[in-house]
C-alpha cells in the first residue's frame, strides 16, 4: 500500500509543478480580498459565523441564516487609489434564500507616455441556498468573471472571461 501511495505521489509531483503559476500569471486576484469588516477583523476566519450579506463571499450555504433580506456594500482602497468594491443582496423566502453580488476592482493608471489606462476586473454572481434539514443547509453560486487590461497605444488590449462555481454546506 505504501509503495502504491509513493508511486502516485512521485508521478503527481512533476505534473503539479508544471501546472504551478507565479503570482504575476494568476488571474482574478481581486477575488482573494474578502469583503466585510467583521471578516477582515478575524483574519478571514469567518466562514461558519456569517449571518450577514458577506456570506455570499465566504459560504453560499450561509445566506440561509439571513432573515428576510439584506443589502450591503463594502469598499476598500487597495494600493493607493485603486478601489475594490463588493455590493450584494440576499432575499429569503420559504423556497430558500437567493442572493446576488458584484465585485469590482478598478485599475486606473498612467501609461509610459502619460496616457490613462483604464483596466478592470469584475465578477457577477448569483447564489441559492436551501435548508435540507433543520440543521443542514446547502448552497451554490455561479460567477461570471471578467478581466480587461487596457494597453498603451499600438498594443492590443487584453481581456478574459471565465465561469466559476462555488458549493457550500452548513451543518
Amino acid at each position: 500500500m505504501i509503495l502504491i501511495f509513493s508511486i502516485v505521489i512521485m508521478v503527481n509531483i512533476p505534473y503539479q509543478l508544471s501546472r504551478a503559476q507565479s503570482i504575476s500569471e494568476a488571474g482574478a486576484l481581486f477575488l482573494t480580498f474578502p469583503p466585510g469588516s467583521r471578516a477582515n477583523a478575524m483574519g478571514g476566519a469567518h466562514t461558519a459565523l456569517l449571518d450577514d450579506i458577506y456570506a455570499l463571499y465566504f459560504n453560499p450555504a450561509n445566506i440561509i441564516r439571513v432573515e428576510k433580506g439584506a443589502f450591503g456594500f463594502y469598499n476598500h482602497q487597495w494600493s493607493g487609489s485603486r478601489p475594490i468594491t463588493f455590493t450584494g443582496g440576499v432575499y429569503s423566502s420559504k423556497y430558500g434564500s437567493f442572493g446576488f453580488a458584484f465585485n469590482n476592482f478598478d485599475i486606473d493608471i498612467r501609461g509610459p507616455f502619460g496616457e490613462e489606462l483604464n483596466s478592470y476586473e469584475r465578477a457577477f454572481q448569483l447564489t441559492y441556498a436551501h435548508k435540507v434539514s433543520p440543521k443542514v443547509s446547502v448552497g451554490g453560486t455561479i460567477k461570471f468573471v471578467q478581466e480587461f487590461f487596457d494597453q498603451p497605444q499600438g498594443i492590443s488590449d487584453a481581456s478574459a472571461n471565465a465561469w466559476a462555481f462555488d458549493i457550500g454546506i452548513l451543518i
